[in-house]
Order: structure tokens, then sequence, then C-alpha cells
């Protein structure tokens, strides 16, 4: 039997998220789901011989942890098929017999904003048993900005392992998501901001500060602004810096984030730093037209007491919930960044 024991860490939690600043009526569908959420029960598993894939997948012989997939639909992907074919292409590594480890990675954890609002979470539960307890992470979760971030913890021990491996722990605890992955618990990422900033110590730095950001995804993978130029023409002359986070180190992301009034973004990990941003300030979200599903942000800003505004875009793939490219209104710009009072 591989886990034996679970201890209650984190009771149900009613989350009720403010409504956007410039909400009409007839927009409210949008965000209607996410106004108030039930975070479930959060707890710690305690485990005796279990086996966890690169993938975060945790299995004893041929039964896999289901429990610990980010969804349920996930299932599909990661049943029996995806088991045996882990076997028969990965080696088994196993671990000490002689330490005790900690599982909070999944196959989503190592992008940015799943390592901070997803993984981080989780660690800040399990935080208490780092003493005891060796973390374990994938080789592929080795970006700057997770190395970066583990910082603000105290007393971690770390393995890692290859993609080409699957470990087998004699002992182990493995932490819940705090929450589905999207929604989060305010109480959790406000713990999460204050060790950033105790760790960082975010002044005001002169060649870093900017009071009004203009968040560029224009080096990222996908998902763009089609008139991006005439958008930064448009925010340049209303007193916005264009930036790309991809150039600075987490540590100037948030000295960055920390001194900014006014925020705007389209739709991506870069929003993650708001987490950063004094109470208070303005966050203005890009969107794509009629997106009722993700509300990651929405629901982030409202958690750092943070005055969210959106824009809808216009998109050539409405149905492409991911990597869409959208149209800006440059008007409709405008009006909104006077709502936030820009100075």
């Amino acid at each position: 039997m591989a886990i034996y024991r679970s201890e209650k860490q984190i009771s149900k939690t009613l989350v009720k998220n403010n409504l956007p600043c410039n909400i009409v009526d007839e927009e409210l569908y949008l965000f209607e789901k996410d106004l108030t959420k039930e975070l479930p029960d959060v707890f710690i598993h305690f485990a005796n011989n279990i086996k966890v894939t690169p993938h975060g997948v945790i299995f004893n012989k041929l039964h896999i942890y289901d429990q610990f997939l980010i969804w349920p639909a996930h299932k599909k992907e990661f049943g029996l098929f995806y088991l045996l074919r882990n076997y028969f292409s990965r080696k088994e590594l196993i671990l000490d017999k002689n330490k005790k480890y900690l599982i909070c990675f999944d196959y989503w954890s190592m992008g940015y904003f799943h390592w901070m609002c997803d993984f981080l979470p989780k660690l800040l539960v399990a935080e208490k048993y780092l003493v005891q307890y060796t973390l374990v992470l994938p080789d592929n979760h080795k970006y700057t900005y997770i190395v970066d971030s583990l910082k603000i913890f105290n007393n971690i021990n770390l393995v890692r392992f290859s993609d080409k491996q699957y470990i087998s722990c004699s002992e182990a605890i493995i932490a819940d998501k705090v929450s589905c992955s999207g929604d989060n618990n305010p109480f959790i990422m406000l713990n999460i901001r204050d060790k950033f900033l105790k760790y960082y110590k975010p002044l005001t730095d002169p060649d870093l500060f900017a009071p009004n950001l203009y968040v560029s995804r224009s080096k990222a993978k996908g998902r763009f602004i089609i008139n991006e130029k005439e958008v930064i023409e448009t925010l340049e002359q209303l007193g916005f810096k264009t930036i790309f986070f991809e150039d600075y180190s987490l540590a100037d992301q948030i000295k960055l984030t920390y001194n900014c009034k006014n925020l705007i973004g389209l739709h991506g990990a870069n929003l993650t730093n708001l987490m950063f941003m004094n109470p208070n300030s303005n966050i203005l979200e890009l969107r794509n037209e009629g997106d009722t599903k993700n509300n990651y942000y929405y629901s982030l800003a409202s958690t750092f007491n943070l005055n969210y505004f959106y824009l809808q875009c216009q998109s050539k793939e409405p149905d492409n919930k991911q990597t869409f490219n959208v149209f800006v209104n440059i008007p409709e710009l405008k009006k909104i960044i006077l709502k936030m009072q820009v100075k």
C-alpha cells in the first residue's frame, strides 16, 4: 500500500473576488463563474514505496494515483498505456532509502504561471517538512526563475532526475494542489508574495523604475497582438514603457512590478508578476473576446487588492483558448487607460 496516512493542512476556503473596475452588465458573464469559489480541503499525504515519472505521475505497481493529476480529464493521457510506455522507455532510479522525499511537481509546473501559482503554494503548505524531507524535481525544472524562486525557502535539500528515468521512493510525502489551476488561495498567495519581498527587497532602482509598463509577448512562442506596433506607439504616447520580462532576472522582474503603478499586457504568464505590485495599483488585461474560461489574472488581481481592468480583443481564432492572436481596438484602449487615471 502506497499512501498510508493523510493530514489536513488547510480547511475548505470560500473565496470572493472583486468585480473588474470597468465591468458592464452585458459582460458580467465573462467573470460570473469566478466571482465566488469554494476551494477544497488541502492535505499532505504520507506514502511508502511510490514511483514517480518526470511528469509527476505517481503510481504504485500498475495503479496511478489520478487524484494528483491536474484535471480529471487527463486520466486519458496518463493512464495504463502511459504507464506501460514509462516502464519500457525509462530506467528506474531508486532514491536513497535512508532519506524521505517531498513530491510537489507535475507536468505543468515548469511553466512560469504554474510554477508560481500552483507549485509554490504546494511547497509553502509543505514547508514545515523541508527540514526532514528532500525536494524532488526533474531535470527540466532548471529555468533560472525556478532556481531563484526556491531561494525564498530555507532548508531546501534537492535531488533531480532525468527525463529518461522514473524514481522510486521508499518514504515520501505528496502535497495536494492548493486549488484548481487558475484559482488561488489568497492567504497562501499573499504569504508567497511576502516571502519574495522579504528575500529580494525590491527597493526602487532608478534604472528599473517606471510607473507605467506594457509587457510585450512578441518574444514568446505564441499568442500575439496583431497590431502591436500601433499599440506600443499609442501606449508610449501615454507614458508607458515597453518591456520584455524575458530580458530580466527574476529579482529585476520583481523590482519592476513592485515599483509599477499601471501594468498592461496580453493574457499570459507575463501577467503573473502582478503578484508583486502594491495594493491599489492598476492592471489591464488584454483578453480574447468572449473568453469565460481564463480568469486566472482577474482572480490574482483580486487576491492582491489590485484594480483590475480588461479589454476584450477580437481574434481570428475565437475558439483557440491558448495560442490565439488578437487585434486591439485602439480607441477602446485609450478609454480604459483614462479610467485608470494614468499619471
